[in-house]
């Protein structure tokens, strides 16, 4: 290693760095303005001192910079933690893994209640919403607030973030058709006449599917009293009333 800027003595020795900065880069490249890796950075200012890790430019307090996957910070406590990167492009990820297994990560209110608990674990993950010791994959010991979406007379087609389609007015037949995006296993649409309008036989909500999707082995299936709401649960492959 080369300590570029500054002497044994603490006096300056590289002209390229600026009176209020100490770096430490690879010695088999010993040029601040073409070493990208292993380069650590000190710079100490009246007004703030920032860090960079595997770059000679941070841009935060502390940066820390790599182009490759792996390793990122490490906590070698008891039962350690890492930030690790992974994948390139769309594809990229930042992971928080355990190092040991059966690992539960908790964030906490100031006052120090349990908001979240994540149990890392290789036979099955939980989490825990307000419970610090979830008994299922997903535990919530607090109330829930889902998505509706209110519809006011037309056809409609779900999207990703729809949970509950309630029509507020109704005239003739409309349809609210399960698109292709939401045949995911396990997924849950519910959809209902929000104020009574639906009226036989011209007056109904028909819900059919984009595809090939069928709707309890049929191609469609309707509301067709009023008030009435319909759940259905995908399979990853078709849907189901429930």
């Amino acid at each position: 290693m080369v300590n570029v800027p500054w002497s044994d003595k603490g006096e300056k020795t590289d002209p390229l760095v600026d009176d209020d900065e100490f770096m430490i880069i690879d010695s088999e490249d010993a040029t601040p303005s073409t070493q990208n890796k292993r380069v650590t950075l000190l710079r100490i200012g009246t007004s703030f001192s920032i860090i960079g890790i595997g770059t000679n430019t941070p841009n935060a307090l502390l940066q820390i910079g790599d182009n490759t996957n792996g390793d990122i910070l490490r906590f070698d406590t008891e039962r350690g933690w890492q930030f690790e990167t992974n994948g390139t492009g769309d594809a990229t990820r930042m992971r928080f893994r355990a190092l040991v297994n059966d690992k539960f990560f908790d964030i906490i209110s100031e006052g120090g209640t349990p908001v979240a608990t994540f149990l890392a674990a290789d036979s099955g993950g939980k989490v825990g919403i307000k419970q610090t010791d979830p008994q299922a994959g997903l535990h919530v010991d607090t109330g829930l607030s889902l998505a509706l979406r209110n519809v006011n007379d037309i056809n409609t087609i779900t999207t990703e973030a729809d949970m509950m389609i309630n029509y507020i007015a109704l005239s003739g037949e409309k349809t609210v058709t399960l698109q292709d995006n939401d045949t995911v296993r396990g997924r849950i649409i519910v959809v209902k006449d929000g104020l009574g309008n639906v009226n036989l036989p011209t007056d109904k909500i028909t819900i059919d599917t984009e595809s090939s999707a069928l709707i309890d082995g049929g191609s469609s299936t309707e509301i067709g009293t009023p008030f009435q709401a319909i759940r259905f649960i995908c399979d990853g492959t078709d849907w189901f009333i429930w």
